[in-house]
């Protein structure tokens, strides 16, 4: 994402981009699912994903787990270490939905609410998992 995608989002109130990083698995799959962002003009509520811009110019688009009285937490879904202390005013856009190969998914639906439950719910458990996963990632490597 570069300065003339967060523009657009401002100037036409949506944003649709197909995600190229990672921490998003297995909700949304880099390179082949597209999102659909609106521009953020309430406040995001819990579990929602939003677009933000980390204080060194980096878009990210992680979920919201906690929101605090002046900040938000946000982690992404393939991840489990969480980012603290995320502004409102970082905040561009909020994901209405997505595209996953020719199937539009909401995220006001059952089916989405439910994963979004489910993960989030998950996330001490998905700690152990995802570790011992890069810890035999890693040793299959070092064995190369």
């Amino acid at each position: 994402m570069n300065k003339k995608m967060e523009e657009a989002l401002l100037d036409k109130g949506y944003l649709v981009i197909a995600p190229t990083g990672t921490s998003m698995l297995p909700l949304i799959r880099p390179n082949r699912d597209v999102t659909v962002l609106k521009r953020k003009t309430l406040s995001p509520k819990k579990y929602d994903v939003v677009l933000y811009k980390r204080d060194n110019g980096d878009y990210i688009l992680h979920r919201i787990l906690k929101i605090n009285p002046d900040n938000y937490v946000i982690c992404g879904d393939n991840q489990y270490i969480k980012e603290y202390n995320v502004k409102e005013e970082q905040i561009l856009g909020i994901m209405e939905g997505f595209y996953r190969d020719d199937k539009y998914i909401d995220t006001s639906s059952s089916l989405y609410r439910l994963y979004v439950y489910l993960w989030c719910f998950s996330l001490s458990f998905r700690k152990i998992i995802l570790s011992i996963l890069y810890r035999i990632r890693y040793l299959k490597n070092v064995k190369k």
